[in-house]
């Protein structure tokens, strides 16, 4: 796996980039194949975990590992 940042103080963003090797996953994908998937991060501020997913799981406690909640990551052509 391979992994890139930046964060834009100024615009207030921040950006992450991810490589993931097809083979971990038994093959790559075909264009039109969709894979459900969550994203998330956890970070640290002033010593607070703080909790962040690309797809909402509405459990009580934080917990990214909710299939059901998951999104579609669609994949298209080269």
């Amino acid at each position: 796996m391979d992994t890139a940042a930046a964060i834009d103080e100024e615009a207030r963003v921040w950006r992450a980039v991810m490589r993931l090797p097809f083979a971990a996953f038994d093959g790559a994908p075909q264009a039109g194949d969709a894979w459900r998937v969550n994203l998330f991060r956890i970070s640290r501020v002033d010593g607070a975990r703080q909790f962040l997913s690309y797809a909402s799981t509405g459990t009580a406690m934080p917990d990214f590992h909710v299939p059901a909640c998951f999104v579609p990551l669609e994949f298209v052509g080269p």
